[in-house]
This record gives C-alpha cells, structure tokens and sequence, in this order.
C-alpha cells in the first residue's frame, strides 16, 4: 500500500506540471494560421537535434496538419530572417512572401525583447524591420498577415538568447538554439564533444516543451508531447536508444549514392501526432547517428525519416512544403514500444516520384555549398529555399534574390530538371552571387543562346546609352553562375563522375571550343574563367585553380568581365600571353594582329588583322601598340582609332618611316609588341584587353654567327634583297668577316640595325670586293661580349648562294699606336694581318709565326724578314709568341 500511494503521488505530480505547463502556453485564436518556414541551420556540421515542427507533419496528413497550423496546399506566409545572430541594438531588415494562392491585404508585428520598427506589405510579401533590445529569456517577433480571403496567417521569429546578442529562426526556439551550437563549433569554443553534452543537456530540460509552447496550436497537443518529453524536473533514465544507418538515393540508371548533409528525424509513432525525438544530418558517406535520452515510464515507437533539408537549404513543393520519406512508410524500420538498445534503419530512395527527386536536387545543392565553403573557410551561407517543381511566372527556372528561392520550373526543352546539375547550380550559384556581392542584379528576362548579350534580352529595358552597360553585367553575373556550376561539379569529381548528367560538361571543357562572341556573352564569360582555371596551352601549365578565381572575384568587386580583368592585369594574376590567347578566341581582340610587311630592307612598317566577324556588342574601336626591345624596355607606343562603324573585314595600321627607323635601331635585331584593343560605344568604354606578346627576329639565324661555322645563304628575290646576321665577340680580338662563292656580295658593318636599303646610320665598316673575286672581306677589333650587326647585299643586283665565313685574330703587337699591316703567306699566299706599322721587323729569340691556311711555320733564330703589303684582308690568322721589338724600320 505505502509504494503504490507513493506511485500514485509521482504521477498526480507529472499530470499536474504538464497541466500547467499547458495552462501558461499563449492561447491562440482558431481564425490565425501558423507558419513555420523551415530555414534549418546554417554553419554547423554536427548534427543538430530540433524538436518536432508543426510544419514538419504536412506531407503526412491533411487532416493533422490543419490541426497543428501547417502550411496549407491553398496558401500561406513564409518568413526568411536576413542572417542568423543579431547584436544587441542591431537593426535587421527580415523578408516576407505569400505562396500558392495567398494575397495579403494587411500587416501587422509586434515583438518582445525585439522592438517592431517597420513592416510594410505588398500583396505578396513585404519587409519586417526590428531591433533586437533584449532583456527577454523568450525573445519573439509575431508576425501577422491579414488576406483577401479573411484568413489571417502568423509567422514567427524565434530567439536563443546569448551574452552578446541572439540567436534566431524562423522554426523555432530550439532551432535558434541550434544556430548558437553551430558557432560554438565553427569558432571552437567546444569541440564536438561538449557541444553534444551542451546539447543534450538542452533538450532534457524543460525548455524544449516551452518551445512547442511558442508554435503548437492544440494545447490536448502540448499536454501529450510535455508527457512523452518529460521535463528535467523528473529523474532520467540511464537507458538509451541509438539509431544509426546510411541514407541513399538511387538515380535514373540505378547507381546509389550517399545523401550528403541531408537531416534525418528520429520519430516516436504516435495516434495522434508523431513526435520528433532526436535530430541530426548525414556526413559526405550518407552515415547518421542519433541517441534518444529517455525519461521515466517512457517508450519508443521507433521509426526514422528524412527530408530534402541541409544546413543551408530547404527543398519545398510549389505550396512551400518539405518532403519527406519515412522508414515506416517504406516498410523497412519500425520498432514499437521499445525502452533501450541500439538500431540500424536504412533509407534508399529512388526518382519515381516527387519526393525522391528533390533528395537528388538537395544533393547537387549540398555539392555546390561544399564547393563555397571549400573556397571560403569563413563562409556563413544564408539559407535557399528550392521550389520543385516550381510553377513560378517565369520563362525559365530562375533565382529571386529578394526572398532567397530557387524556382526549379519544367518547360517544354527542359521537362526534367531535378537531374539537371548545371541547372540547378547555376541558381545555386547566382544565391552565391548574391550572398557574396558578385555582379549587378539586372534583372531582366533573357534567352540564352550563342549570340551576344545585347541581342538576347529586352532591349526596351533599358535607354540606349544603359545597353552596353547593362548586357556586360548580366552577362558576367550569368557567366559567373555557369563557371561555379562548372567547377564545383570538377572540384568533387571523384564523387560525383558516376551521376548520370553532374560532370559531363563538354561545352567548355575543350580548348578547341572557342565562342567568338565577343565580350558580351555570357558564354565567352563562362568559357575564360574556366580555362583560366585549369588549362595546359602549348605544353605549358597556365593554371590559376579554384581558389584564385575565386579570390580575384571577390576582391575584384567587378561588375562585368571587363572589370574582373583589368583586376588580374593590376594585380599581376596569371600569364598575360595566355589571357590573351584565350581573349582572342572569344573575339575580345581581333586574331593575327600581325605585321604584313616588317623586315629590315623595308622603308616603313605596316600591321594589319582581321577585325571580329561576329555579333560583338561593339567593335574595336582603338588600337594601341606598345613595342619593347629584347629586354622588354620601351620603345615606342602608338595608338590608332578604328571606324566603329566597320565591323568586318582587314585593317591596317601604318608607322610613318622615322618610327619604323627608331624601333629598328632600338630593339635589338628582335622586336616584340603587344597590342591593347578598346571597345567604346559612345557611352561605356571598357579595355584594354591586351593581347600575346608577338615577337620578330629580324636576323636570318637566331643564334650569332660562330668562327667554328660556316653559313651556306642564298640572295634571291623572294629571300628578300639582303640578308642581316648578329655577332657577338666570345673574346677580345680581331675578327675578320668575308663571303665566298660566285655571287657580287657587298658587306656592312653595324652597331645596331637600320631599316632600309640605304641607310648609313650605325655603320661601323664596309667592303665591296676586297675578298676572292667579287665577294667582300673586312675585318674589325671587338672586345669581348659586343655585338655587331652584318649586312649582306648585292650592289648590282646580283642572284645566287654565297657561303660567310667569320675567323678571330690572336696575335695583336702593336706599336706607335699604328696598327692593320697585312703580309701573304710564303707558301700558300694567304693574306695574313699584323697589328703594327713595321714594313720589316727584326726579331731576336726564339720566333714562330704559323699560317692557318696552309700550316706553313716561319721562326727559328736571328730575325725573320716577310713582307707586308699595305693592302689586303684577312684569310688567316698569325700567331706570336716569346718575340720582342729590336728596331723600328718604315
């Protein structure tokens, strides 16, 4: 008797508590319509845990969920908060929007610990504008919106109070509370660890029946789930329940898949209404893990679903509402009234249906979210709502800003979408554009085809003197999108290359695939930023990676392609040659910008190319060629304005005969060029995009000329009139240079090469006929390392091959500052030159001097007498040693 009245006492007590716990929950009237938009979190990956929603219960009865206030088929209200933790005294502007059916007449917001400063509607949707004051352990905002059909609606924002400001949902109080837990994690105030017993100490308290207080309509409701939940104030079970497994889906060609950071509810099967027991999302392998803390007298009905939902997303129908597959439904875990013990429940779905395709679009979601943070390791991303399918007013799918939703809407060219990666990230990625600030909204309707920009929206939009303008910012924000649909597929490749349409793209991926579109297609916007992500050109690695181009968007803050270029060329990004290879393919400057005549006989210099053939937004309109020398020093720059309203065909640019002369002079025997190329309509100038580096070799081997080589040339009418070579001295000495052959050659000396056939400028020597026969032979003292410039040309006009000969001189006595004698060999009758005035010297000791002709050596004692004629050139070389000047004789 005494432990069955002590029994009966404990439960008269746990009635009573739930009782009053329900007697203090906020009546509510029967006429207002709760709405729960479900943002989820936005930062964490531990799984959070969330109570039971009134939103959550919609895809399973119609009848439950008008009980418990859920969004209906015909209508409803949903609330989207800005950001998710507010400072105190901070002013946060929140959006609100009506779906299905629902037109608002009037709305109205009152709050506690927020302070209401504006909210202002539409007929379908508005703004809500508070600021967070504190001093409440239950901050609230209660929005309500009045509508055509006298129905009024209610949404809430919900705060998690912290030291220096709150933490907030549009779901619920614990919801809030699961944003904070995802900042304890993210800045590591606690491991995983602690912030799972943080948690878990949490929702044993009675703070968690106080949550469903704020949102449930049915206080019998409250009453049974405050029984079931039990409250911190009763003893705890040292008992649990574990459930565990992997949820998977399986696309149209039967290959599985994890789902990644999708939530998985634990639920208690109840008569009336299924209770939410423990919460959690699925790692990058589709694995869950969830403990269920039980309270005295307390049983599970055990069964899991899942829903289309991460931290950052939320898939919806078209009436705002989450899907949902369930174990128990699918027949495949349900454990019934059990009290403790661990289990394993597997989830598979398929695409047959509605539900099963929004698991595969959550998931092309996720990737595109894991590809962002992977770029950005503070990335905080707000939350997206994706409407599938949609039946949105719009062409095509598309992406609203103001309200954070993908419209995912089946046309007649795309009547599949929720296997349609690269659509559905490149919503994802204007969402990104918009958290992150890329671009200008332009909002405009528009059809993408391989046209320019400007001819593929509605030009009425916008004043003539707007077009350009307004078409390079959208094509750069639609571009951008198409690239991080592009990348972030590549960036998990090894994951994703076995999904039937994710990584498949092979509009882009190709060098070959060149769009001369110009700088207004969203194509060619795509196509630069792709293959300046990962490109090899020639052989070479050009590569910038996903994290530059996504650093150089960011902090470029441009608004069109022209912008985000001119960043890269500022902060010197990547190989301006291969830019401009990539630029030239998409017609951003005009190809083979090339000289039509540039060799050194000639008088004047001409450049012409080939202006863009395609439906550009506006042609070049001005030139500007900058020239360098070898070593990259500036020599001449000169622009050129260009007929804007030609826009096909060749064009020229001509420099007069004095600049042709200067860049001659000054570069070296090789002349490099770039080329900048404007584009102006009259009313936005964007440029220079600039072009490769051309380079000319104006000498017939790239190399110098060698005394160990012997060239074999030719002087015919189409190898030019003359032929140029470039020596350089490996050591100080004399050197001789000659032609031989049948051919009348005429020799020039330079120290920097002239343009022209006449011209005298630099010149250091010449020779006509001082050689065999008719050719030319001089000579000429150089120091080590100069260079000379040699010019081989026919005076009488003369035809036919000639072979240059270039020997070196060692043997240099010279005396009274006189030098250039010449002597025949004996023997061979070589010419031989001596550095010195003397006609006859006479040597003591021992003497040799060595013809290199015919090896002939006269030396030996007492003096040697040879004979130096005052005339001829250089055929060989004599060599000195161990001799002295006894007299001088003239």
């Amino acid at each position: 008797m005494k432990h069955h009245s002590a029994f009966l006492m404990i439960l008269s007590c746990l009635l009573l508590l739930a009782l009053s716990l329900t007697v203090c929950a906020t009546p509510t009237d029967p006429s207002v319509r709760e709405e729960a938009a479900y943002t989820g979190g936005d930062e964490s990956r531990l799984p959070p845990s969330e109570p039971a929603l009134a939103s959550e219960s919609a895809s399973e009865s119609k009848s439950e969920s008008a009980s418990e206030g859920v969004q209906s088929d015909e209508g409803g209200i949903r609330l989207l908060p800005d950001t998710y933790f507010y400072q105190t005294g901070e002013t946060h502007t929140l959006n609100f929007r009506t779906y299905g059916e629902t037109t608002i007449t009037h709305a109205t917001a009152t709050g506690t610990g927020f302070s209401v400063i504006d909210c202002s509607s539409s007929t379908d949707g508005g703004t809500l504008t508070v600021e967070y004051i504190g001093g409440e352990d239950k901050p609230t905002v209660t929005l309500l919106c009045e509508t055509a059909d006298t129905t009024t609606y209610s949404c809430h924002l919900y705060g998690y109070t912290v030291d220096n400001g709150v933490y907030v949902s549009s779901i619920s109080y614990d919801s809030a509370f699961e944003k904070y837990c995802a900042a304890l994690l993210k800045s590591e105030e606690m491991d995983e660890t602690a912030v799972r017993r943080f948690r878990e100490s949490y929702y044993s308290s009675c703070a968690t029946v106080e949550s469903y207080a704020a949102s449930s309509q049915d206080e019998t409701g409250l009453l049974a789930k405050s029984l079931a939940r039990g409250s911190s104030t009763y003893a705890v079970s040292s008992s649990t329940i574990t459930v565990s497994g992997y949820i998977r889906w399986t696309d149209d060609e039967g290959n599985t898949h994890p789902c990644v950071n999708v939530r998985v509810d634990a639920m208690d099967k109840d008569v009336s209404f299924d209770d939410t027991r423990a919460t959690c999302y699925t790692d990058t392998s589709g694995y869950y893990s969830m403990t269920i803390k039980k309270q005295l007298f307390d049983r599970c009905d055990l069964f899991i679903r899942t829903l289309p939902i991460g931290d950052c997303y939320t898939v919806v129908n078209e009436q705002g509402n989450e899907y949902s597959v369930s174990s128990y439904d699918l027949s495949n875990g349900y454990y019934p009234n059990i009290t403790s013990g661990t289990y394993s429940i597997n989830i598979t779905v398929n695409m047959s249906n509605a539900a099963g395709q929004a698991f595969q679009v959550s998931q092309a979601i996720a990737y595109g979210a894991r590809y962002a943070r992977a770029m950005d390791g503070t990335a905080n991303l707000d939350q997206v709502t994706v409407e599938y399918p949609s039946t949105y007013d719009h062409e095509n799918s598309c992406y609203s800003s103001s309200t954070h939703t993908i419209h995912l809407i089946p046309t007649e060219s795309t009547p599949i979408l929720y296997n349609d990666w690269e659509t559905i990230l490149h919503e994802y990625g204007h969402h990104i554009e918009t958290l992150y600030g890329v671009g200008e909204t332009v909002g405009v309707k528009h059809f993408i085809d391989q046209t320019n920009m400007k001819n593929t929206y509605v030009t009425n939009k916008f004043a003539a003197n707007e077009i350009k303008e307004k078409a390079l910012a959208l094509a750069w924000r639609e571009g951008w999108a198409t690239y991080f649909a592009l990348s972030a597929q590549d960036y998990h490749l090894s994951e994703l290359s076995t999904i039937p349409n994710a990584c498949n793209d092979s509009l882009y991926q190709s060098p070959n695939c060149i769009y001369s579109l110009g700088e207004g297609s969203e194509f060619t916007v795509t196509y630069l930023l792709y293959m300046l992500r990962e490109s090899t050109y020639c052989g070479v690695d050009y590569s910038l990676g996903d994290e530059s181009i996504w650093n150089s968007t960011m902090a470029s803050d441009a608004n069109d392609i022209w912008e985000f270029i001119f960043y890269l060329y500022a902060n010197d990004v990547g190989d301006i040659d291969y830019l401009g290879v990539l630029l030239g393919r998409c017609s951003y400057i005009p190809n083979n910008i090339v000289p039509d005549t540039c060799e050194l006989y000639q008088d004047t210099l001409t450049i012409v190319w080939e202006r863009c053939s395609s439906a550009t937004l506006c042609p070049d309109s001005r030139l500007t060629f900058s020239f360098y020398d070898k070593d990259m020093t500036p020599i001449l720059s000169k622009s050129f304005d260009q007929d804007t309203s030609q826009t096909t065909g060749y064009t020229s640019a001509t420099f007069t005969a004095n600049e042709w002369q200067q860049l001659v002079t000054q570069c070296g025997g090789t002349l490099h060029w770039r080329v900048g190329v404007y584009h102006n309509d009259g009313n936005y100038r964007t440029g220079p995009y600039y072009s490769p580096l051309y380079s000319h070799e104006f000498f017939v081997d790239s190399s110098t000329l060698s005394t160990e080589v012997v060239y074999n040339r030719s002087l015919f009418s189409n190898s030019g009139p003359c032929l140029w070579f470039r020596f350089t001295a490996p050591e100080s000495g004399t050197y001789g240079f000659k032609t031989t052959g049948e051919v009348d050659t005429y020799g020039e000396l330079f120290s920097a090469p002239v343009a022209g056939m006449t011209s005298t400028d630099n010149l250091l020597l010449s020779d006509d006929s001082s050689g065999d026969g008719e050719n030319f032979s001089m000579f000429y003292t150089l120091s080590a390392n100069q260079t000379v410039y040699l010019r081989i040309r026919s005076l009488t006009g003369a035809q036919g091959y000639f072979s240059v000969h270039t020997t070196c001189h060692h043997h240099t006595f010279v005396a009274n500052g006189f030098s250039n004698h010449v002597c025949n060999c004996d023997i061979c009758g070589a010419h031989i030159q001596e550095e010195h005035c003397f006609v006859t010297i006479n040597f003591k000791g021992n003497v040799s001097h060595t013809c290199l002709v015919c090896g002939y050596t006269y030396g030996g004692n007492g003096p040697i007498h040879l004979s130096f004629p005052r005339s001829g050139n250089v055929a060989a070389v004599v060599t000195s040693t161990s001799f002295e000047s006894k007299g001088d004789e003239e």
